[in-house]
């Protein structure tokens, strides 16, 4: 069994590439597309663009009133950038000139969460609104869609800002929102019968207490639902659209498969579990809920009935989860200020951390994986080197 002081032993340090400071508590955190441009969102709503060659400030956007809540970057490469916030409104911002270019109402006092479409075929990460570039040639051509979440109101956006359509109200508040990373079809690879709809057109997907619930942009009848007795926390798609997992706030973690409806539930934690990120493979998926990193392998028959990896570094809470959008490296921040990158399937001690400073808000890898960006509670954002691995 590895204890705290074990796993740290032997850890190298990570190298920043530079700091900078916004006012207050991040509370979002997204590279643009091209890596470009690191913005990050302030809990009282102003919005800052930072260069990330050098952390030098690009823009600083008004964001909302009463605080940002979320951000989105058009996955399209154009430079667009979408946010939501305690003003119950989405925005539209042009991140060249800075300018606004739409707002729309969301339809409650509070817009919590938003999720650009992905382009067809595509096997783009779409995780706390940082959306990659398309990585595989498109059939047809890509028109994006923004779908925003407030209270039960679910809407659907073109990247003009004009609404393409707003779904029934759900019979609970959204707490999850995504889109499947692969279009209306089972994943790649497999083959039998599918719990969810073929077809070539996006496929939406909201979560309330209760269900999870699929969508299509032409139509405002769900396509389909997974029903389970509980409230959901969060929700994430597996990069191939096997799997989809949720965080819960019965300190579980609940997990479908796509294919055929199956699921599963993982329990154990301490706490509920808010934090969830799955690798560029599909195979491995970690989660917090507790001071310790917990990795399911979802390889050959999957989680079910396996014991999980523990990974121990954190002396309080994890608070942040990210893997790399392509390498094998996962990042975990924790309200103990630490920051620790692990090399999942190889071994149980960090490759390289860095403690000290307030608790870690938010982590977002860079397009190329080669930058960590930390954003914490003092507001205090830096960005990381890769290490090596070994």
């Amino acid at each position: 069994m590895f204890g705290i002081s074990e796993s740290r032993r032997g850890a190298a340090s990570l190298r920043a590439q530079w700091q900078a400071t916004i006012d207050d508590h991040v509370s979002a955190l997204a590279f643009s597309p091209d890596g470009a441009l690191l913005a990050v969102a302030d809990v009282n709503g102003p919005i800052t663009l930072l260069r990330a060659a050098d952390g030098a400030v690009a823009h600083t956007l008004r964001g909302h009133g009463f605080g940002t809540l979320a951000l989105a970057w058009c996955p399209d490469g154009r430079g667009l950038l979408a946010s939501a916030g305690q003003d119950g409104m989405i925005r539209l911002w042009d991140s060249a000139s800075g300018a606004e270019l739409a707002a729309m109402p969301g339809g409650a006092a509070w817009v919590e969460r938003l999720a650009w479409s992905v382009p067809q075929r595509s096997a783009a990460r779409t995780p706390r609104g940082c959306s990659a570039a398309p990585e595989a040639a498109a059939s047809e051509p890509y028109t994006p869609l923004l779908a925003s979440a407030a209270g039960r109101k679910l809407r659907v956006w073109d990247a003009q800002g004009q609404l393409v359509r707003e779904y029934p109200d759900h019979a609970n508040t959204i707490s999850g929102l995504a889109w499947m990373p692969v279009w209306g079809r089972p994943a790649a690879g497999t083959s039998g019968a599918s719990a969810l709809p073929t077809g070539n057109f996006p496929i939406l997907t909201s979560a309330t207490y209760g269900n999870i619930a699929f969508w299509q942009p032409a139509s405002d009848e769900a396509l389909g639902r997974f029903s389970w007795k509980g409230s959901i926390l969060t929700i994430a798609w597996s990069p191939d659209g096997s799997f989809i997992a949720t965080g819960d706030q019965d300190a579980t973690v609940h997990f479908w498969v796509a294919k055929t409806g199956q699921d599963l539930q993982m329990w154990g934690y301490p706490s509920k579990v808010r934090e969830l990120a799955w690798d560029a493979s599909s195979r491995y998926l970690a989660t917090g809920g507790a001071h310790t990193v917990t990795v399911w392998d979802c390889a050959g028959k999957g989680p079910e009935g396996s014991r999980p990896l523990q990974l121990a570094a954190h002396e309080d809470m994890v608070s942040a989860l990210d893997f790399q959008r392509r390498g094998g490296l996962l990042a975990s921040g924790g309200e103990d200020g630490l920051v620790a990158v692990w090399h999942v399937g190889k071994g149980r001690r960090p490759l390289a951390q860095l403690g000290g400073g307030s608790a870690v808000a938010q982590l977002a890898w860079s397009p190329d994986d080669r930058w960590l960006a930390v954003g914490r509670a003092d507001g205090t954002v830096a960005l990381y080197a890769a290490p090596a691995e070994r």
